[in-house]
Order: structure tokens, then C-alpha cells, then sequence
């Protein structure tokens, strides 16, 4: 989360941020980042499938490929990962 913040307050240092930059673009500019990161993470997350065995032998009375199971913990970790994005993207607006 740090880090985040840290590329944040880089970013807003850039001249063209800071000569006119729309609230709307900072803030659209700070949500896709986050909102790639966030999609790299659930391919990575979606690749895991393929370690099916290993996680059989972790997972009790859950398959490793419950399709409910699995969109449930991918939805919620995503909207953590955006949320954790928004308050950052926000923060330099207010």
C-alpha cells in the first residue's frame, strides 16, 4: 500500500499533472493501474487451476475447481484490490 502512495505522489510530481491536468484523467490515470495490476493478479490467480493436485491435498470438502468457490474468492480479492486502489487514487484529489 505504501508503495502505491509513493507512485502516486511520484506520479502527480510529472509536469503535464501538474500544468492542467483534469481530477477525472489523475483519477481514471490511478484506477487503471491498479485496475491492471488487479487483472495480472487474477491471471496469476486463474494459472494457479493447473496446481489442481497440490491444492486438492490442502482444500477440505472444496474441489479445487468449485466454480463457486473459485469466483467468490476471485471477486473478493479483486474489489479488495480496487478498493485499496481508490482511496490512494482519491486522497490527492480531496
Amino acid at each position: 500500500m505504501q508503495d502505491f502512495r509513493f507512485a502516486i505522489r511520484q506520479l502527480l510530481k510529472t509536469p503535464g499533472l501538474a500544468l492542467g491536468a483534469h481530477r477525472r484523467d489523475v483519477f481514471a490515470l490511478i484506477m487503471r493501474q491498479g485496475a491492471m495490476q488487479t487483472a495480472l493478479a487474477v491471471g496469476a490467480g486463474l494459472l494457479s487451476l493447473a496446481a489442481g493436485r497440490v491444492l486438492a491435498k490442502i482444500l477440505y470438502d472444496v474441489s479445487p475447481s468449485d466454480p463457486l468457490a473459485l469466483v467468490t474468492a476471485t471477486l473478493m480479492l479483486a474489489g479488495a484490490a480496487l478498493l485499496a486502489c481508490f482511496f490512494p487514487a482519491i486522497a490527492p484529489l480531496a
